[in-house]
C-alpha cells in the first residue's frame, strides 16, 4: 500500500510506503491504478448505457408512469387506493 507499505516485510518488492520513509512514487503509482480504473469504468458505463437507450431505451413513457408500473408489469396494483393525481 502508498502509504503503509514497509520493505521489511517483503524485501526487494515496493519498497517503503510514505508514513514509512518512502517517497510519493508508490503511492502515486496506486493513485494513477484507481484514475485508469475510475476512467475505464465512466466510459464503458457511458458507452453500455448509450447504447441500451438506444436499442430499447431506460425510461418508461409518462403515462405508464403516472398509471403506475405495477399495472403495464402485472397486471395489477400492488398498492390499491394509492393513486397520483396530475394532470397529464
Amino acid at each position: 500500500m502508498g502509504l503503509f507499505a514497509q520493505d521489511k516485510f517483503a524485501p526487494g518488492t515496493t519498497g517503503d510506503g510514505l508514513f514509512f520513509g518512502g517517497n510519493l512514487k508508490l503511492l502515486g503509482a496506486q493513485a494513477l491504478g484507481v484514475a485508469s480504473v475510475f476512467v475505464w469504468c465512466m466510459a464503458t458505463g457511458f458507452l453500455l448505457f448509450y447504447v441500451i437507450k438506444q436499442l430499447v431505451g431506460l425510461r418508461v413513457s409518462r403515462e405508464e408512469e403516472l398509471r403506475g408500473l405495477d399495472i403495464d408489469e402485472h397486471g395489477m396494483e400492488a398498492y390499491s387506493g394509492f393513486q397520483v393525481f396530475t394532470k397529464l
